[in-house]
């Protein structure tokens, strides 16, 4: 028997030519006469085995290059999800299977699919499994591959509902599994599967090992690198928000530099605002309560009011936003110990947190400008204060009086006119007489004059302007809700003229509180024939009248401590009705009756006619007006 081999198989090897193509040549070689049957049967099997281990030695290396490259691939790719999606697409490819996917082990050791290639529904995205359950609990238990030929009929497996229900929808048949090793550690399952029942070899188990065996560490790799570049990130951010907390610092540091160098430099408010609105490139105002000057109308067009004192004074807040026409705007709080001063207020723009950051800076620096010009001024009320006291005290020298009137630069004899603003009677309150201050230094600014408190009130002495002008002027000052009474009287000047000035224009207020026109402003020519009691004369007449129409009264009740008087006056103010006029005095109407019987017996019945009613309404509101002014 020849144990040559003919030399004529070794091309097809070479060429790999198929199974096929092997036995049509031993066909070719057995119709030659000199071929020996046995021997090329011999050789035909011979080149199929040598065929089947250079097929099986190819694919080895086939297979081996693809997870070579596909280890260099997943070396690239530094997002655990890209990973994971390539994984299970190659392991699909190398074993082509109909379906793949790939389970992590979670914190709480559960399993949980995290991709899926080749499913045809959502059933098997997000399924969990615990260990021991089903294949991939197995495997994950276990630590090592294993396989169903048919899953679902295979009792070797834990089975639960949720994992059946979604192996059914997909089909399956063969599954292979195993284990996501990293060093000695299992990170998750690889699993593999088909449609069909079907066995898988050890060679298909080896490579589905070897490739679970790179993901593993291209899994464990992307997943530092992705807590690195996290970490990286946030050290970043970190880092960037400790620039911009540095550089805020910085530019605060600045701001307060630049805003206490303008106080010190006795810039006062204006200087400190006006160092706000450059460092922060937008108008800032310093918005006071009841100020009905010019920047309170550019801040009411911004945010729609400018009534904020009451704003702070509800929410007790030191910055809050107001919604107005053109959007945000923040306002600050300025506040002294002794209570709210006014707020700053300006526009939000594209650094919202810059803006109030520099007006909670900036209001301390308005409050301290504030605070230093109010110390200055009150030191000049003082020095005014103590003026006006010997300019309008009777018993004051008139050389004193003229001298301290030149140290301050005051022309007494230039003055034309002198305005009193009186709270009355019934607010006599500093804030009262605070605010008339306010209006009355307002007054002084806009007309040229010199203003001062004086007695509890406050007077405004005002030169070479009409009276007339003047009472126009003063009547818009008059304030919110009518708060201050205001007299004008015109002086030729001097120290005696301003004296009597003053008593005619605080004599003006007090006719306006006792005629029930607070709030308003007039002079003595205004008050018609009421002005006959700033005249001794005219007072002698009013008391003369008053005395002929009440005097049986006026006795009555100085004898016997009555309250006739009072009695009648409500009565006719009440138009004669019993129960108002009752209830005004909190009296019974019997009580009333006998008062009104006893009026009769004094002033007899005539008393209740028009022209006798008129006669003694009048005497009553001359001798109340007599009172007031003789105060």
């Amino acid at each position: 028997m020849s144990t040559i081999f003919d030399a004529s198989w070794m091309p097809l090897l070479i060429r790999e030519a198929s199974a096929k193509r092997l036995v049509e040549h031993r066909q070719q070689l057995l119709e030659s006469t000199k071929a020996d049957p046995e021997a090329v049967e011999r050789e035909l099997q011979i080149a199929l085995e040598l065929r089947s281990k250079l097929v099986s030695t190819r694919q080895q290396a086939d297979e081996l290059s693809v997870l070579n490259d596909l280890a260099r691939r997943l070396a690239s790719l530094h997002r655990p999800r890209e990973v994971l999606q390539e994984v299970a697409a190659q392991a699909r490819r190398l074993l082509s299977m109909d379906l793949t996917y790939i389970l992590l082990l979670q914190d709480d050791g559960r399993l949980q699919i995290e991709v899926v290639e080749g499913s045809m529904g959502l059933g098997l995205r997000g399924l969990e499994l615990s260990p021991g359950q089903g294949l991939a609990g197995r495997v994950l238990s276990a630590g090592q591959p294993m396989w169903s030929q048919q899953y679902l009929n295979d009792d070797m497996f834990l089975h639960v509902d949720n994992a059946d229900a979604a192996v059914l929808a997909e089909h399956l048949g063969g599954v292979l599994g195993v284990p996501l090793m990293a060093g000695s550690e299992t990170i998750g399952v690889l699993v593999a599967a088909g449609r069909r029942p079907r066995t898988f070899s050890d060679r298909e188990v080896q490579l589905l090992a070897a490739l679970a065996t790179h993901a593993a560490v291209a899994i464990q790799s992307a997943t530092l690198f992705e807590r690195a570049a996290k970490a990286a990130e946030r050290l970043g951010a970190a880092n960037r928000h400790l620039e911009a907390t540095i550089a805020q610092r910085q530019r605060s540091a600045q701001l307060r530099e630049s805003l206490m160098a303008e106080i010190l430099a006795g810039s006062g408010t204006d200087g400190v605002l006006a160092r706000i609105e450059k460092f922060l490139g937008q108008p800032v105002y310093f918005l006071v309560e009841e100020d009905p000057g010019p920047r309170s109308r550019e801040i009411a067009s911004l945010i729609g009011t400018t009534e904020m004192c009451a704003l702070f004074t509800d929410t007790g807040v030191p910055l809050v936003s107001v919604d107005g026409p053109v959007g945000s705007a923040p306002a600050a709080q300025v506040a002294l110990p002794t209570g709210y001063v006014g707020c700053l207020v300006t526009a939000d723009n594209d650094d919202v947190d810059d803006t109030r950051g520099v007006l909670s800076i900036g209001v301390t620096s308005v409050a301290l400008a504030v605070a230093s010009e109010r110390a200055v001024a009150e030191a000049e009320l003082r020095t005014r204060g103590e003026l006006a006291h010997v300019l309008l005290s009777a018993g004051s020298d008139e050389r004193t009086a003229r001298r301290r009137a030149r140290a301050t630069g005051l022309d007494i004899d230039a003055v034309t006119t002198l305005v009193a603003f009186d709270p009355g009677e019934a607010d006599t309150s500093s804030s009262a007489v605070a605010l008339a201050n306010r209006a009355a230094t307002r007054m002084a600014n806009e007309l040229g004059g010199w203003s001062s408190e004086y007695d509890g009130r406050v007077i405004v002495l005002i030169s070479r302007i009409p009276t007339s002008e003047v009472v126009a002027r003063a009547g818009t000052a008059t304030g919110p809700r009518g708060r201050y009474t205001i007299g004008v009287a015109s002086t030729e000047g001097g120290v005696l003229g301003l004296r009597r000035a003053y008593e005619i224009a605080l004599q003006t207020a007090r006719v306006l509180h006792g005629l029930g026109r607070a709030g308003e402003c007039a002079q003595a020519d205004d008050l018609g024939m009421f002005r006959s009691l700033f005249s001794q004369a005219g007072r002698n007449e009013v008391s003369e009248f008053v005395a002929t129409t009440l005097g049986p009264l006026l006795e009555h009740d100085s004898s016997r401590r009555g309250d006739l008087t009072v009695t009648l006056s409500t009565y006719l103010q009440e138009s004669q009705h019993h129960a108002r006029t009752c209830a005004r005095l909190h009296i019974h109407a019997n009580t009333l009756y006998q008062r009104l019987e006893r009026i009769t017996a004094l002033l007899e019945e005539s008393w209740r006619q028009p022209d006798r009613t008129l006669e003694l309404q009048l005497a009553l509101r001359l001798r109340e007006l007599a009172r007031l002014t003789s105060d």
